[in-house]
């Protein structure tokens, strides 16, 4: 299906996200294979949209067939193991996604997400994910809390920066010592958000 491949590409471009549910009504398997291949793209914005649009799409699924929407998501999974022969590049995000919009069905996923925290790779996403399942239910995520505020102290400014934006948008306790220093950051980070690309100062965030 290369035309259809193609129109869920340009969608990804577009940041056309009702058109691709559309789409996956019609051509279910079409459709998330696509975003699946998308999650590997180097192209940034295309990529992070993929994850958006997986998370969506597999939130639709799931109100049909919410076996299919889990293996989806073991999938993810699958792709994050050395024997997959992937690298899983947007995996821990896109699991984030489905989580956030399905909890009560996905909740479970989170603890095996967080699992893989030691791969340097792999964090950035699970740090991400964390802030976005835990904007809408923080009971879910508040067991990580400690790991996101001692991230706080990453020499990274992108995962610096990662996890102050989880632990704000999860309304987390922050120490005001950390939160001072925090403020006089003077670094920035790239966070995705409303359908973009974001670069933020750290310092501006706790404001």
């Amino acid at each position: 299906m290369p035309k259809l491949k193609k129109e869920v590409k340009n969608c990804l471009l577009k940041g056309d996200f009702q058109t691709i549910l559309r789409l996956g009504k019609n051509n279910r398997g079409h459709v998330t294979g696509a975003l699946l291949a998308s999650l590997y793209s180097t192209d940034d914005l295309l990529r992070w949209r993929a994850v958006e649009s997986l998370g969506l799409l597999v939130d639709q699924l799931s109100r049909q067939d919410p076996d299919r929407a889990r293996e989806i998501v073991r999938n993810l999974f699958w792709a994050l193991n050395d024997e997959s022969g992937g690298s899983g590049w947007a995996s821990p995000e896109a699991v984030g996604e489905i989580i956030r919009h399905r909890p009560e069905l996905f909740s479970d996923f989170i603890s095996i997400m967080v699992s893989f925290q030691d791969d340097p790779s792999l964090i950035r996403g699970i740090v991400w994910s964390l802030g976005r399942i835990g904007e809408k239910n923080p009971e879910l995520v508040s067991d990580y809390n400690p790991l996101l505020l001692e991230l706080l102290d990453s020499p990274d400014p992108q995962l610096r920066g990662l996890a102050l934006w989880s632990l704000l948008k999860i309304k987390a306790v922050i120490p005001a010592p950390r939160l001072q220093a925090l403020q006089k950051d003077p670094g920035s980070f790239t966070v995705y958000e409303n359908g973009n690309l974001h670069t933020l100062p750290i310092a501006k965030l706790p404001d």
